[in-house]
């Protein structure tokens, strides 16, 4: 990957290297201290045109105007190896991208992923958007989150068929539920794979419109609801489409939406009603819910154990059990003991987070009922648990990673990671020594605890 060169400089260097199609040139990121203006953009798309190496071209730090857009279309309509384009920052605009649009992006042959998050865009932009997504051969990715599309422009999106869109993208553009009906009815919902509605003001009115796209989106996998307002109200309206045979989704995010007990219960008695042998949701996100109390999470971890037994029971062996692969975020829920113990048993679940769930301090029952579950053979196909901001004292860290130290085959033998960090006992003198028994007894265990890892290398060193 090329990220640029000194501060002002222009793109001549990346031009010839383009023209003189650089069997190393594959990716180009142009970072925002090397100059792009009109004229620089018009000498890389004729380099482009004929190009037929490169496959990513990210220019989004810049300000890219309508006639530099406009030229990038035309180079677009012509080059076959590009599948990856995102274009301007968030100056861009609706005009800008209604060039690019004219000039050509329409005809392009080899485009899979169109980045178009944060690029200034408003309902105006719908119609063209649209057009792309109707007539683009081979697009299957749009990224659109975070522009101010709003009802109005994703109308215009639902109301023409997509050639081959899988995955959209649809975080913070101002939707309301009137957005999801618009959704429900596109003519090509049913193809779709990966949607994002995060961070949008849904609210529980939009129950009727979730019912209804998951009914039609059968080739949904991953639905992300994230900060959307659902509340109970909107779960409990939604439950039995969000974990339907029909809807096959294997992601569900539902964090930061206000729920209480009723919604997870909901949840839960849709997920204990869901046929025996039908794949099932195997990631849910329910982080940020504090209302979400120890006697809810107990009815879900025995709907998740209860189905995967039942799937298993369907195939007359465990391989259907073994393979649901189930992931559970519960950050900041109420998880008590009861909880825990149910999760314990939950068999195919390999991730847990309970990062923020106040397992320690007085009287520390929780953590208690965790440590015995880890000793009587519980969790036995976790790979991950994150135990971070769990208020877990220093006496109470060293009995749970003694525990995990034990090195006995019953005792978590598939764990790969444990997060620890954030706990007041982490700072206490004889925590290093603790750590230092625990690599020793689980040499093979990734231990999380501060910002500098073992190797004290902070994470993501080596990267540019």
């Amino acid at each position: 990957m090329v990220w640029g060169k000194a501060a002002g400089s222009g793109v001549d260097d990346l031009v010839k290297r383009l023209q003189a199609n650089d069997p190393q040139l594959k990716s180009l990121t142009i970072l925002r201290f090397r100059r792009l203006n009109d004229e620089d953009v018009a000498q890389l798309s004729t380099a482009l045109q004929e190009n037929t190496v490169l496959q990513e071209l990210i220019c989004c730090s810049h300000a890219i105007s309508s006639e530099a857009a406009a030229k990038l279309g035309g180079m677009l309509q012509h080059n076959t190896r590009l599948q990856h384009i995102s274009i301007g920052n968030s100056s861009f605009g609706d005009e800008a991208l209604s060039a690019l649009v004219s000039a050509g992006l329409p005809q392009n042959k080899s485009v899979l992923v169109w980045d178009l998050e944060h690029k200034g865009l408003s309902q105006a932009s719908g119609a063209s958007v649209a057009r792309v997504l109707q007539q683009h051969p081979v697009l299957q990715q749009l990224q659109l989150s975070r522009n101010s599309l709003t009802d109005a422009g994703l109308q215009q999106l639902c109301a023409v068929p997509w050639n081959c869109l899988t995955q959209l993208e649809l975080a913070g553009c101002d939707l309301t539920h009137q957005g999801v009906l618009s959704l429900a009815a596109a003519p090509s919902i049913g193809q779709l794979q990966q949607l994002d509605l995060s961070h949008n003001d849904l609210g529980p009115a939009a129950a009727p419109g979730l019912a209804e796209l998951l009914a039609k989106a059968t080739s949904l996998q991953h639905l992300k609801l994230k900060s959307t307002q659902l509340q109970d109200d909107g779960v409990v309206g939604t439950a039995e489409g969000l974990l339907s045979a029909s809807a096959g989704l294997r992601l569900l995010d539902l964090s930061s939406n206000q729920l209480n007990s009723t919604g997870l219960a909901a949840l839960a008695a849709a997920l204990a009603r869901h046929p025996a042998g039908a794949a099932a949701v195997q990631h849910l996100v329910l982080a940020e819910n504090p209302g979400v109390d120890d006697e809810a999470v107990c009815r879900l971890a025995e709907s998740l154990a209860g189905h995967a037994a039942a799937a298993a029971g369907a195939d007359g062996d465990t391989q259907q059990q073994q393979q649901q692969q189930v992931v559970l975020d519960l950050a900041h829920a109420g998880v008590g003991a009861g909880g825990i113990a149910a999760l314990s048993k939950v068999a195919a679940l390999q991730q847990l987070s309970l990062f923020g769930c106040k397992l320690g301090g007085e009287p520390g029952t929780a953590v208690t009922a965790l440590i015995d579950s880890i000793s009587s053979g519980g969790f036995q196909s976790l790979k991950e648990l994150n135990l971070a901001g769990c208020s877990l004292s220093l006496q109470q860290l060293a009995t749970l990673m003694r525990a995990v130290a034990a090195g006995s085959s019953n005792c978590l033998p598939l764990l790969q990671t444990l997060e620890l960090g954030a706990n007041p006992g982490v700072q206490e003198e004889g925590f290093e020594e603790l750590v230092g028994q625990l690599r020793a007894g689980r040499p093979g265990l990734d231990v999380h605890w501060r910002v500098a890892d073992s190797d004290g290398a902070p994470p993501g060193a080596g990267q540019q």
